[in-house]
């Protein structure tokens, strides 16, 4: 019925993302349709990333005023995504359209073409860019000097794993500094069984003997 979402959860590179598809906002004086829109914006104040989709033929006053009478929460990420750009008679007007929106909003903007797939790896991108830098920091705050060396020494083994994968570095010595960065945290868990870890974190790599 009106207001039903679509949602799927969608793996990219290792992280899970929840997609929620919306009702289409819009003016209309339909009660059931109203109410769907209600809902959406709702489910639009609960994401940490919009994409906010446009026809990309839409007059071009149109799209930014539209966009422009939508009030987002200021930690969400926003990216105006003008769709069915295959349509225009020449790819040129797409990208000047987009830089149009892009100076009129200051907000990143993206032209695609679901139908030509033409696109979409930069939306993918943008997407990964997004929640490396949201997701880069932890704040924590370490109370007793004996976490803080086993945190410390932690985080050597994994400096030293990290290098040796970038290195590409036999899988047998990359196990040993995992195997230091898991005691050191068990110190203070005291419940890490590195057998376990281990067997999870290779069971993803394909490691030569």
């Amino acid at each position: 019925g009106a207001g039903d979402f679509i949602e799927d959860t969608l793996q990219l590179n290792g992280i899970s993302y929840r997609f929620v598809d919306t009702a289409g906002i819009r003016e209309t004086n339909d009660a059931l349709e109203s109410k769907g829109i209600e809902r959406s914006f709702e489910k639009i104040k609960q994401a940490e990333i919009i994409l906010y989709l446009s026809d990309i033929h839409e007059p071009l006053n149109k799209i930014v005023n539209d966009f422009n009478s939508f009030v987002f929460e200021p930690n969400q990420k926003v990216f105006i995504i003008l769709t069915k750009s295959d349509e225009l008679s020449n790819l040129c007007n797409a990208y000047d359209i987009e830089e149009a929106v892009a100076t009129l909003t200051r907000k990143t903007v993206l032209e695609i073409s679901a139908k030509q797939n033409r696109n979409i790896d930069k939306l993918l991108s943008l997407l990964q860019d997004t929640v490396n830098s949201k997701h880069v920091t932890f704040d924590f705050i370490v109370s007793n000097a004996r976490h803080l060396e086993a945190f410390q020494l932690a985080n050597k083994s994994l400096l030293l794993v990290k290098k040796a994968l970038e290195e590409k570095v036999s899988g047998e010595f990359i196990s040993i500094d995992i195997r230091s960065a898991l005691h050191s945290l068990s110190t203070i868990t005291g419940q890490i069984s590195s057998d376990d870890v281990l067997s999870s974190v290779f069971s993803r790599f394909c490691i030569g003997k």
